[in-house]
C-alpha cells in the first residue's frame, strides 16, 4: 500500500493528469481498504478493474482472514511520483517511483508485522470505464530497501 502525493499539472498535459489522478485514486482506495480489510469495499471496483480488482480483493481476504490491517506512521514518508504516462485510446500506462512505509499490524494485539520501508518503481496500466481511468495491472520493475533508488531524485 501507499500513500499519494499530489503532482503539478504543469508537467503534464490535462489527459495525463487526469490519468495520474485516478490512479493515485486507486492506490489511495487500496491502502485506505486495508485499514479495515473488507473485499467488498465498494471503493476497490470504483477504482480498479479486473486483474487487478481481483488481487485487491484478494488482499483483502487474506488480511481480513488473518486479522491483519494496515496503516501509515504519523511520520510518514510514504510518497508516488509518476515517472512517465502514455495515454494510447482508452489505456493509460504510467511508470512510477514510490516510497512505502506502511505498517502491517496485528489490530487485536498491536503486533507489528511489518513495519519496512522500501521503494518500488513499478508499471501500471489503467483502462478507461464510463470516462474513468481504473486500474488494471501493476507489475514491480525494481525494489531497493528504506528510501532509496528512483526515490533520491525527488525533490
Amino acid at each position: 500500500m501507499l500513500a499519494t502525493t499530489p503532482t503539478t499539472a504543469a508537467k503534464w498535459t490535462a489527459a495525463q493528469q487526469e490519468a495520474i489522478d485516478d490512479f493515485l485514486a486507486a492506490r489511495a482506495a487500496f491502502s485506505t481498504s486495508l485499514e479495515h480489510p473488507d473485499p467488498a469495499n465498494p471503493s476497490l471496483p470504483a477504482t480498479h478493474v479486473d486483474p487487478m480488482l481481483t488481487e485487491v480483493r484478494n488482499t483483502n481476504a487474506q488480511w481480513q482472514g488473518f486479522g491483519q490491517a494496515g496503516r501509515f506512521p504519523t511520520d510518514s514518508v510514504a510518497r508516488t511520483e509518476p515517472l512517465t504516462v502514455v495515454i494510447s485510446g482508452d489505456t493509460a500506462t504510467i511508470e512510477t517511483c514510490g516510497v512505502d512505509d506502511s505498517v502491517v499490524y496485528e489490530p487485536a494485539s498491536g503486533k507489528v508485522l511489518n513495519d519496512d520501508v522500501v521503494t518500488v518503481r513499478s508499471t501500471s496500466t489503467l483502462t478507461r470505464v464510463d470516462g474513468t481511468w481504473k486500474l488494471a495491472t501493476r507489475t514491480e520493475n525494481e525494489r531497493w530497501e528504506g528510501v532509496a533508488g528512483c526515490a533520491l531524485g525527488f525533490s
